[in-house]
């Protein structure tokens, strides 16, 4: 039963009451409901339907949900001393502001570094040149039979692709946003820019097939070997199971920079970044170097320089499943913008401003280069782990 329902019967039942209302008139079933009717808009003015905005919510025709309906509002409990109260009468709006959670999108920013593109290039050329020719022993300064050096070189090239993405709001957008006090722009323009780092995050991991783009993690000149089998347990290689030893994920680390000291003739493999996925980052870190030591995988492979040349170990979320058979991998590499490098625009290009009947529209592009390595020997892959 509603307040003004039993502020109905105990007026109906009080003769003092029904003596000061009726004055000694007749008091029928039309007056009845002309009281009760009364005392139902007392109600809901009480609640806030008298404020401006609310005046054509009451209808005396109309029930208390239809007004509640039109209104906006649901109701939500009917309190005997209190009155009439609504959900929305109870909320407190955060005033902080709060996202999905996505992975960390600038993760690739830290992992190489990277070069703007100028408007207008179509590709990213790079020249490595190589020499042919040795001197030789010689007593005399005469000619003979002068052995000549050469030089020769070739050209590698990757495509500069353009990504484009905008966004679009109507006269009605504005206005609701106004009344809201929601700035529609600036919440746009938010979702255009994780919408373009989630693109660029995608390129430099995969890279891009159908465009010509290869990523960070399949790069096909890059050495790539498979983790050495556990000596015990059931052979397995993986690193984060239980078969596979200190020693023995050492040994695979290991692998990974003899390969990088060997290929490059000792040119690079003492200045090195390693990636991998969560779950061997945190084997890696929860795991004693020995039983009993205080000192976990990760921390001696930090340590010893002279061995492993360690200079970062990094969580990269997209080693998982990216090795070769879809297996998790690690990576090795330098950050050294000779070795690798990308090529992409931090910020898009901005068109003019059209306008489509009430709707108004922004649209822009943004260039990517690729991920380009130009000695793919001074890195290494190794999956299965």
């Amino acid at each position: 039963m509603n307040t003004y329902e039993r502020l109905f019967n105990q007026i109906r039942s009080d003769a003092y009451a029904m003596e000061a209302i009726t004055q000694g008139d007749h008091f029928g079933d039309r007056e009845a409901r002309n009281l009760k009717e009364a005392l139902r808009e007392a109600e809901w003015m009480k609640v806030g339907f008298a404020k401006p905005g609310f005046e054509n919510c009451y209808h005396k025709d109309a029930s208390d949900q239809e007004i509640a309906d039109l209104g906006g509002k649901r109701q939500d409990r009917l309190d005997a001393d209190e009155g009439l109260i609504f959900q929305r009468q109870l909320e407190e709006l955060e005033s902080r502001r709060f996202e999905t959670l996505y992975k960390p999108l600038d993760l690739w920013k830290k992992l190489v570094p990277t070069k703007p593109i100028k408007p207008g290039v179509k590709y990213i050329t790079y020249r490595m040149y190589d020499s042919t020719g040795e001197a030789v022993m010689s007593s005399s300064g005469a000619a003979g039979d002068m052995p000549m050096a050469n030089a020769h070189g070739a050209e590698f090239s990757n495509p500069v692709v353009y990504t484009k993405l905008g966004y679009y709001y109507t006269n009605q957008d504005l206005r609701e946003a106004a009344y809201a006090g929601v700035a529609l722009p600036t919440e746009q323009l938010r979702a255009v820019d994780r919408g373009y780092k989630q693109k660029d995050y995608k390129l430099f991991m995969a890279g891009d097939s159908d465009w010509g783009l290869k990523g960070f993690l399949n790069h096909t000149s890059v050495p790539n070997a498979a983790a050495a089998a556990a000596a015990g347990g059931a052979n397995a290689e993986e690193w984060d199971g239980a078969d596979k030893t200190a020693d023995e994920i050492l040994v695979d680390i290991g692998t990974m920079v003899t390969t990088i000291r060997t290929n490059t003739r000792e040119q690079f493999g003492n200045d090195n970044m390693l990636g991998m996925p969560r779950a061997q980052f945190d084997k890696l870190a929860q795991t004693p170097r020995q039983a009993y030591s205080d000192t976990t995988i990760l921390g001696f492979l930090m340590s010893e320089k002279e061995a492993y040349g360690i200079r970062d170990i990094i969580v990269i979320p997209d080693c998982a499943g990216a090795g070769t058979g879809s297996t998790d991998m690690a990576i090795m590499w330098p950050y050294n913008a000779d070795v690798i490098e990308c090529f992409v625009n931090e910020q898009p290009y901005w068109m003019p401003m059209q306008v489509k009947g009430l709707t108004y529209q922004f649209a822009s592009d943004k260039a990517f280069g690729g991920v380009v390595v130009r000695y793919s020997d001074a890195m290494a892959q190794c999956y299965e782990i």
